[in-house]
């Protein structure tokens, strides 16, 4: 026997230091829970675990690879057998002395004098993270940590919460693909025959979302390219000739239209899954999933349906959020000419400041999630022509339709504008000079907004925030971890306690009793609450950035601007935005005094000026015996269009409209709603929400649970069972299993077999086993004798 031999049993035993080892090196349970992604190749679901008589061992079914723990480490960290031997011992704190077998047997009985340090730091890590000190508890862990690596604890700074991900590199000078090199497409050939899912990281302007199309069109397969908003499909859909869906626009039509489409996050949350697993889709602009949590729903309905595809690319120009153990390949492009951003960061918000600069710019940008301050900007800078964006009046503003049309701002001097035009847009305009961004700490965002203007030798970027006076350093990855943890933990209690009625199901409302978080959400089709990592990877980083000095905050911005200079500024007075926001304030009081004596008039006014209508308002009008155009002209001589660019005028109308058509409300009790604030607003509906479920549970719960029940019954036997797919009794008591996981039903197998002969002509065999049997089965059952 080996000198080395009792000690490799004793790790080659032990299924947790397998399983810890995997997913160390990037394998974890697939979405079926049963087998794991392989860490050597691009499977999803191939790499099983098994005890053998010499211990546990992996192996992937894809490219066969396999073997026990140690063989694991030496091929991932390539080296020899006792190197890897020592590497999973310093790991574990197990003694490594091959020369002594009495160290040996200790390890089974006795802990190392590193192994009792590691545990003395855990314990006061979780000490200090229950007395809520974030410092001193990272501070613990980075000492276990580095104990478990054997290497000598050192403070972080911030540069190691840069992006840290191993990818493969490609040099351009500007654009991908002028050396027709054909790595996206190698990419997406790939993923539609073995499935996965890959990352490209390349500088924004780069042309990647041309390559990608071009690519995708190439390849001529089945393929959906998402965006984050309704611009960018727009963009896309006049610039590729493909179809696209947002808005009011049916998807299932536009797949129709070829292999190719461009969409939304709300209306790829609308596909159906059954038809996904066709499919391709590259998610552009990944990074705003982890921005843009007011759409927490979408983003989650988003993420839903992506695990039915066939395979995803995710593509982005600021990786710094995203959980990077999730991708089976990284390709990133590195640009050689780009523009120079002079970044000036100040540490103030200060409005004579920043009209000083829009004042002397050539043309400026400025970007601010605030119409109201937009507006301020707009009627103070009196030397430029200026236009306001947002996504609720883009529709009246020429300087839009010049972005989406003509990839330039027209004939305005100063662009203002919410985060509508952060991602995906290209604004070629040479002589833009200055680029303000206010009140925004986001690192992606800044980088994108700045991005979006593209052509530029030089351009001036001024940042404006307030900033913490302290300060305390450490590794967003690892708070993510315990805000995880955290998480999980109470996820686990919500579905142990909630209560399953199907009340507020039919309401299309989570159980009231449960706050809205963005860190979990609840998945209707599992009937569960689920933890959200986006949103938990999104709270961190905001977190972070929001506690930072201004100091501090120049060392983050570095992971994507090398030129930042602090400017120094003194306190504000911002005399002159009170003001407007008093003149502001009275103004919009007297033009909702005056809408207010025609709100009859009002529903679906935004709509209707835009010629942007919908089935639900067309119902609405044709039921007043009326249309769009007749109400086209009562607007204009009601002089509604002369104020739905102010201050929040067309988001009021919206709402109101809403109210009206989808909730029924009387005009009076929808408009008083609408003028409403956000919070007040939020409390109503909470109130609504509340009294109408206890109305309806009272008078109606066994109605309700019950039709509510068949309808989710009919709908999974539909979804389930198709033409031409056999089954026998044992997969009927299999699907009522799997069904009542998820719903409180006694359901037999004389029962279901009723209710799937009123829904489809069925044929009766019997078989037994024979070499061959000429049928697609449900699930893989081998089939006894008869």
């Amino acid at each position: 026997m080996n000198e080395n031999t009792e000690l490799t049993n004793i790790i080659k035993s032990n299924k947790q230091i397998l399983l810890d080892e995997l997913n160390r090196y990037g394998s974890q349970l697939s979405k079926n829970k049963t087998h794991y992604n392989c860490c050597h190749c691009t499977s999803s679901d191939a790499l099983s675990i098994k005890e053998t008589n010499n211990g546990y061992i992996y192996h992937c079914f894809s490219c066969g690879t396999g073997g026990d723990v140690i063989r694991l480490v030496q091929l991932q960290e390539g080296v020899n057998f006792l190197e890897a031997l020592k590497i999973i011992c310093d790991r574990y704190g197990i003694d490594f002395d091959i020369s002594q077998k009495s160290s040996f047997n200790n390890t089974k009985n006795q802990k190392s004098k590193k192994q009792i340090q590691i545990e003395e730091y855990e314990k006061l890590e979780k000490e200090a993270l229950a007395n809520k000190d974030l410092e001193l508890a990272f501070e613990y862990h980075m000492k276990a940590s580095d104990l478990k690596n054997n290497k000598t604890y050192k403070k972080i700074n911030n540069k190691d919460n840069y992006a840290n991900y191993n990818a493969e590199k490609i040099k351009i000078k500007k654009y991908i693909g002028e050396d027709e090199n054909r790595n996206i497409q190698q990419i997406i050939e790939s993923l539609f025959f073995r499935g996965g899912k890959a990352l490209v990281v390349a500088p924004t302007g780069a042309g990647k979302t041309k390559e990608t199309i071009d690519s995708l069109k190439r390849a001529n397969i089945k393929s959906i390219f998402i965006v984050p908003n309704a611009l960018n499909v727009e963009q896309i859909k006049q610039e590729y000739s493909i179809p696209g869906a947002w808005g009011d626009i049916p998807i299932s039509k536009e797949l129709e239209k070829g292999n190719l489409v461009a969409v939304t996050w709300d209306k790829f949350g609308q596909i159906d899954k059954s038809i996904l697993k066709d499919y391709i889709v590259i998610l552009d602009e990944i990074h705003q999933t982890h921005i843009d949590m007011f759409r927490d729903d979408k983003i989650n309905k988003l993420f839903e349906n992506l695990e039915y595809t066939k395979g995803q690319i995710h593509i982005t120009a600021t990786p710094n959020k995203l959980n990077f153990k999730q991708y089976n390949y990284i390709l990133e492009y590195e640009q050689e000419i780009k523009t120079n951003y002079n970044v000036f960061l100040y540490n103030k918000i200060d409005d004579n400041k920043i009209m000083d600069i829009a004042s002397k710019s050539t043309k400026f940008a400025l970007f601010k999630d605030d119409k109201k301050y937009l507006d301020f900007i707009k009627e103070t800078v009196l030397n430029k022509n200026i236009d306001v964006i947002t996504s609720k009046t883009r529709d009246f503003s020429k300087c839009y339709t010049d972005i989406v049309f003509n990839r330039n701002i027209g004939n305005v001097q100063g662009l203002c504008t919410t985060s509508v035009l952060v991602a995906g847009v290209n604004i070629y305009d040479n002589d833009i000079t200055d680029i303000i961004i206010i009140g925004e700490k986001d690192i992606a965002t800044l980088k994108q907004f700045v991005s979006r203007f593209r052509g530029l030798e030089s351009v001036n970027v001024h940042i404006f925030n307030n900033y913490k006076e302290e300060y305390k350093v450490y590794s967003i990855e690892w708070l993510i971890q315990q805000l995880q943890e955290d998480v999980e933990t109470k996820v686990y209690f919500y579905n142990k306690t909630k209560n399953t009625s199907y009340i507020r199901e039919a309401l299309h409302k989570k159980p009231i009793t449960i706050p809205n978080n963005n860190e979990f959400y609840f998945n209707q089709n599992e009937n569960k609450y689920k933890v959200n990592e986006i949103g938990i990877r999104n709270f961190a980083y905001t977190f972070y950035y929001n506690q930072s000095t201004i100091e501090s905050y120049k060392e983050l911005l570095g992971e994507y601007f090398s030129n930042i200079e602090i400017v120094k500024l003194d306190d504000p007075k911002n005399a002159a935005r009170k003001k407007y926001n008093e003149v502001a304030k009275l103004e919009k009081e007297e033009i909702l005094k005056e809408l207010e004596q025609n709100k009859d008039k009002l529903v679906g006014a935004v709509k209707i000026l835009t010629d942007k209508t919908n089935k639900k308002l067309e119902n609405y009008l044709a039921q007043n015996k009326t249309d769009a155009e007749i109400e086209y002209v009562k607007l204009l001589d009601l002089g509604v269009h002369k104020y739905i660019t102010i201050n929040n005028i067309a988001k009021i109308l919206n709402l109101y409209t809403k109210y009206v058509i989808e909730n029924g409300f009387t005009y009076n009790i929808a408009w008083s709603i609408a003028t409403k604030g956000n919070r007040a607003r939020g409390k109503i509906f909470g109130q609504i929400d509340s009294i109408a479920y206890r109305k309806i549970e009272k008078k109606y719960k066994d109605y309700i649970d019950n039709t509510d029940l068949e309808n989710r019954l009919y709908n999974q036997i539909i979804n389930t069972f198709k033409p031409g797919l056999s089954y026998t009794t044992e997969h009927l008591e299999m699907f009522i299993e799997a069904f009542q996981n998820v719903a409180p039903i006694n359901l037999t197998v004389e029962q279901l077999q009723i209710r799937l002969n009123n829904i489809f002509k069925i044929d009766k065999e019997q078989i037994k086993k024979c070499t061959r049997v000429d049928k697609l089965f449900l699930y893989k059952i081998e089939p006894t004798h008869v």
